[in-house]
């Protein structure tokens, strides 16, 4: 009784964190917890993250959105900087 109670506790703590814990199977190489924190993280339900082909599908295709957006907005400053006065910066044709 004693062991379920002291799970329980550690539960609880491991729940309350403000990082995303998880335990991995090293012999299947796949996810076998991953703590409930991942919804406010990524927005994916943690049952959803322990499928397969999850984190290949999922969560690389919004890493994709966000790589996209990052390098776009990159570009649109590099432009700007490339006009601005006193840059250095020339354009060439």
């Amino acid at each position: 009784m004693e062991v379920l109670a002291s799970g329980a506790r550690y539960r609880q703590l491991i729940e309350t964190l403000n990082v995303v814990p998880f335990e991995l199977d090293p012999k299947r190489g796949r996810f076998s917890y991953v703590g409930p924190q991942i919804e406010r993280v990524l927005g994916h339900a943690p049952e959803s993250c322990l499928a397969d082909g999850f984190w290949a599908g999922s969560v690389a295709h919004d890493f994709n959105n966000l790589l996209t957006a990052i390098l776009g907005n990159a570009a649109v400053f590099g432009a700007r900087s490339a006009r601005a006065p006193g840059s250095g910066a020339t354009a060439s044709r």
